[in-house]
């Protein structure tokens, strides 16, 4: 590997409100702007354990897994690590393109993390501990990280507001397909009246 390099370009979390109903689900997104071609990312969270519980996003796997963002080319992204530890209250995300995949640039979302309040009141930090971005030929990138999200958990704050789910490429192919039949089937009543 190449030496580090600090550039331009900037991680940070970003979530709906730091005030937390308790025992409400909520989500922090890791976000990066103005980030030059990279081709992996090594990723380490640290949160307080005992105020958020993580919320798997593949129970098919082992332990606690984080949800992939729309910055990488989720298609062609081999995961080498993706869990989280709530005794310690750390979480690791290390994820790199493989090819076919082109390196990827700009701004995005890295990761999603879906968490729930514990019923414990009071203050919490949840913090990016590092980000360190590889390219294709293996040249390591520091960009600036922004500040740990102050949560506050209170029985009267209301619930956050929950991402907007996306109708994903496959789901739209299927919506198409069944309003295509649905135009062919009327088509052939109306022609069949028409006789």
């Amino acid at each position: 590997m190449n030496a580090w390099a600090t550039e331009k370009g900037k991680v940070y979390l970003v979530t709906p409100s730091e005030q937390v109903k308790l025992g409400s689900e909520f989500y922090i997104d890791i976000q990066v702007d103005n980030l030059p071609a990279l081709y992996g990312v090594d990723l380490k969270l640290e949160f307080d354990a005992h105020k958020f519980e993580l919320i798997d996003q593949n129970p098919r796997k082992e332990g606690v897994q984080i949800e992939h963002g729309n910055f990488f080319d989720n298609d062609n992204l081999f995961i080498l690590h993706n869990s989280a530890d709530a005794g310690t209250g750390t979480a690791a995300y290390v994820v790199s393109l493989v090819a076919p995949a082109n390196e990827v640039e700009g701004s995005g979302r890295i990761a999603r993390v879906k968490l729930k309040s514990t019923y414990q009141s009071g203050l919490a930090h949840f913090t990016i501990a590092s980000a360190q971005f590889g390219t294709k030929t293996g040249q390591l990138k520091e960009f600036s990280l922004g500040p740990a999200l102050l949560f506050d958990f209170k029985p009267e704050y209301r619930v956050p507001a929950q991402p907007q789910q996306g109708i994903s490429f496959t789901t739209t192919i299927l919506l198409f397909s069944l309003l295509v039949i649905a135009f062919i089937f009327i088509w052939f009543i109306r022609r069949g009246r028409n006789k």
